[in-house]
């Protein structure tokens, strides 16, 4: 089975398929052209198929080694290397084709193969690949210069993944002063509180400002179990953090937009982590009842007096 679509080919045979890129749209989109790739069958996990009408064009995608096929966007498609596009005129092939590969696939399953088990080459590396591994070297290279050799990895990570850090050199080098033993930083981002321009850690104890200038310094923290909530505000190029902390709010500003939802979406989820744990450590409640009841006992069997049960009755309604 050989289905040719306008950035690439797939063909089937009995155990394997092999997917090639080609020509101008596939070299635009940054993938490796004029390379097959070959896949065993029982590599293939799953499969994704977004159907070509008359005016959109269509793509199938390809889940490999147990990897779920990722649900592409138009735009993202033309650059993912397990994905072939496809015409409205080859649409009834591709869904044969997409038909083919999950009949095999439910074959697979029923005989108990795991694609994660079966060897397929990788892909090569497109252009947005090496584009991130550029980006990510660099990213290191600067977090080192500022932080310096030997410097705690999480500091290290979150420093890697902050969109702007150039403002914010001397607070991350002084950050791990500021933490307590066992403290673990998830993630961090610039921002200015109280007219103070400086950076905002995310911990899994706390949210923690630090402004660290050449002649002033300023720290402010907020405990996670005293956060009930937090609420975002974007602007053009940056945004604030408002955090409400019992009763009260505090507002983080300057924070850049691509920083400022992954900081508050960080925020709520160890907000959300730390209230499962309190809810699943709180001492549960007596029924009052059974509570009466077992007071009772207690007297009946002559463990209390009449005057001791007394007082624990009382004490007992005035808490109900």
């Amino acid at each position: 089975m050989d289905c040719k679509g306008y950035n690439g080919a797939i063909t089937v045979d009995s155990d394997a398929l092999t997917i090639v890129h080609s020509g101008i749209v596939a070299k635009s989109g940054g993938l490796v052209t004029d390379q097959p790739r070959r896949i065993p069958l029982q590599a293939i996990s799953s499969v994704v198929l977004k159907d070509a009408t008359r005016l959109v064009n269509g793509w199938i995608t390809l889940g490999v080694g147990g990897a779920d096929a990722e649900a592409l966007g138009a735009s993202q498609a033309p650059s993912d290397p397990n994905s072939v596009m496809f015409r409205f005129k080859d649409r009834e092939a591709f869904g044969e084709l997409r038909d083919r590969l999950a009949a095999a696939i439910d074959t697979n399953r029923a005989a108990g193969i795991d694609p994660s088990t079966v060897e397929a080459g990788p892909a090569a590396p497109s252009r947005l690949n090496r584009m991130d591994a550029r980006n990510e070297e660099r990213n290191t290279a600067a977090v080192t210069a500022i932080l310096g050799s030997g410097s705690r990895p999480d500091i290290e990570a979150a420093a890697a993944r902050m969109t702007w850090r150039f403002g914010g050199k001397r607070e991350l080098k002084n950050l791990a002063s500021h933490l307590h033993d066992g403290e673990t930083v998830r993630i961090i981002a610039q921002g200015s509180y109280e007219g103070n321009q400086g950076i905002v850690a995310l911990t899994d104890a706390r949210l923690l400002f630090l402004f660290h200038g050449i002649v002033g310094r300023a720290k402010e923290d907020f405990p996670l179990r005293l956060i009930s909530s937090v609420q975002t505000k974007s602007g053009f190029g940056a945004g604030e953090l408002k955090i409400f902390v019992s009763g009260n709010n505090a507002v983080i500003s300057g924070v850049i937009t691509s920083d400022l939802d992954p900081l508050a979406d960080a925020v709520r989820a160890e907000l959300a982590a730390q209230h499962s744990v309190v809810k699943s450590t709180a001492p549960s409640t007596p029924d009052p009842f059974e509570a009466m009841q077992k007071l009772a006992a207690l007297r009946d069997a002559g463990i209390l007096s009449d005057e001791e049960f007394e007082v624990k009755k009382k004490d007992l309604l005035d808490r109900m």
